[in-house]
């Protein structure tokens, strides 16, 4: 009955969703035993451990039977996760006090325990009538009805148990004195907020409508439990406000330590501070904490200090401490402000980590990152544009074609290419030798990039040939007149210096429209290219017969 499974992308976040909540309830039992709010912390975990263990076997079940039998195994997750968390807000909020009669208590348990039986005992569950593979493609996908009657009966247990226990929690938040505890709420309300969303959606709303994405609140609550994370981490929070000293927090922080008043004033440090920055304990005391830091960083003490006294805490600060010889140390700061309820501010505790050796390492990477930028942009440069006229080559020609033919087929722009080559080249080249030839070519690409509007395309594909395409051609004319323009160019010769060398262009066009591909598309436009320099080179050597075409 349970059958195999494949591989399923779904399975798979589910199952590490899985493993995010053992692991949390590990934690959890190791680190806090006696605290009744962990009790229901490792509830709601083990409700949502159990809902997505079941379902990275529902996603990829080989059989519809399959499928029932790990959605079921799953209900007794989502059945009984909503009182976990219910019990959860209310001793957090301290609420639960409130309810102290235990067959009160008892009555709470009734509608997931009525949820549950009909979910395992019944043939349908609140969430399906029936089970089919999701139009997806990424697994089974619920399929619910209106008058699925126990669907309306856990719209209302999950909008009762959930919406009171957010409520508790926001009016909790809202009514709290203590700024940490507003965050801590209202942190976990907006992931709440998350989960109910897409949950909703997808495992209550798009049921009755189709059945083409598959449910998924079992992996979006894994949004949930980063609020339970920041609840357990932080719930401690009542005790930071009991009546400690400044000597109490020192001795419990063993990273370089400053306690100054809200004017910056140290008065108190630990042995660490003294030890990073070479002074002694007496030497720190009552100077102000600007006298320790670089003028670049002094500039933003006073900001900091109006702004950490408003917000309570503040970290992943840089300032640059200054040693008593006047070396440098580059810090990252987190700084709190300490108060007691009765005695209020007791003074800002200012943590440092020494980061200098980081700091030399990213100086060390940046730089070795910008020389292997340069090599990059250097072999690219080499690999696609002609060392000589720096125009694109034969390989860059081909991959920038691509755009030409693409906006072609999707807009039906159409494009012309025109190839040139130059006339009695070779006949300089062995004359004048090859310094002067290459001298010739360079000035030969100059003149053809006057022709080079913003839509075109110029590259040197070998020896004395190059190649232009012509973007956005509407006809045969403006290639023909653009080739024209071309050939005129050439009929005045090239100058180097003050000697003008007698160089024509034989030129040759055609359109991509009236080719098959790009390959057809140059090999017309050579063959005009031939056909002209036949005419006009009387000392022209003919090419060999199978002439290759790129």
């Amino acid at each position: 009955m349970l059958g195999g499974a494949c591989v399923n992308l779904l399975s798979m976040l589910s199952f590490g969703c899985f493993v995010c909540f053992l692991f949390l309830i590990i934690y959890t039992i190791n680190e806090h035993k006696k605290n009744i709010l962990k009790v229901y912390a490792v509830l709601v975990c083990s409700s949502l451990g159990i809902w997505a263990f079941s379902y990275s076997f529902f996603y990829a079940a080989p059989t519809e039977e399959s499928a029932w039998f790990w959605h079921k195994a799953g209900s007794i997750g989502w059945s009984t996760f909503p009182v976990f968390v219910l019990w959860f807000f209310l001793v957090q909020t301290g609420r639960d006090k409130k309810i102290k009669k235990n067959w009160h208590k008892a009555a709470l348990y009734l509608m997931p325990a009525v949820v549950l039986t009909a979910s395992l005992l019944g043939t349908t569950t609140p969430g399906a009538v029936e089970l089919v593979q999701s139009g997806s493609g990424l697994g089974w996908a619920y399929v619910n009805e209106i008058s699925n009657i126990w669907f309306w009966v856990y719209v209302a247990y999950l909008g009762a148990y959930l919406g009171s226990g957010l409520y508790f929690l926001w009016d909790w938040g809202r009514k709290s004195k203590y700024f940490n505890q507003k965050r801590q709420s209202f942190a976990i309300l907006y992931s709440d907020a998350i989960v109910l969303f897409i949950g909703g959606i997808t495992d209550l709303i798009l049921p009755l409508i189709n059945s083409h994405i598959p449910p998924m609140a079992n992996i979006a609550l894994v949004v949930f439990i980063y609020g339970f994370w920041i609840s357990i981490n932080k719930y401690d929070i009542f005790n930071v406000y009991s009546a400690a000293g400044s000597d109490i927090i020192l001795d419990t922080i063993m990273d370089p330590v400053i306690i100054m008043d809200r004017d910056g004033k140290i008065v108190r440090c630990n042995k660490t501070i003294c030890s990073l920055l070479d002074y002694t304990q007496a030497e720190l005391v009552g100077k102000n904490v600007l006298e320790l830091l670089d003028e670049n960083s002094r500039r933003y003490v006073d900001a900091q200090i109006k702004r950490l006294l408003r917000d309570k805490s503040t970290s992943g600060r840089e300032f640059i401490l200054v040693k008593k010889d006047g070396t440098k140390v580059h810090t990252v700061v987190s700084a709190s402000v300490a108060e007691d309820k009765i005695k209020g501010f007791l003074g800002i505790v200012a943590s440092y980590h020494d980061i200098t050796a980081r700091k030399q390492m990213e100086k060390e990477l940046k730089e070795s990152n910008r020389k292997y930028r340069l090599l990059a942009d250097e072999l690219y440069h080499a690999a696609h544009f002609d060392s000589l006229t720096n125009l694109p080559n034969r390989r860059y020609f081909f991959h920038k074609a691509m755009s030409f033919i693409d906006d072609y087929n999707e807009y039906g722009t159409d494009f012309a290419a025109i190839y040139i080559d130059l006339n009695d080249f070779k006949v300089i080249n062995d004359t004048y030798g090859h310094g002067k030839g290459d001298e010739i070519l360079v000035k030969a690409a100059e003149k053809l990039m006057r022709f080079v509007g913003d839509k075109d395309l110029l590259a040197r594909i070998g020896g004395d040939e190059f190649i232009m395409l012509l973007g956005d051609v509407s006809d045969k004319d403006g290639a023909e007149s653009r080739a024209y323009e071309i050939r005129r160019s050439f009929e005045a010769g090239i100058y180097i210096g003050k000697r003008r060398y007698d160089l024509g262009a034989s030129v040759g066009y055609s359109l991509y429209s009236k080719s098959e591909d790009i390959d057809e598309l140059i090999k017309r436009a050579d063959n005009r290219m031939y056909a002209e320099k036949m005419k006009t080179c009387k000392n022209y050597v003919l090419r060999e017969e199978t002439r290759k075409y790129v």
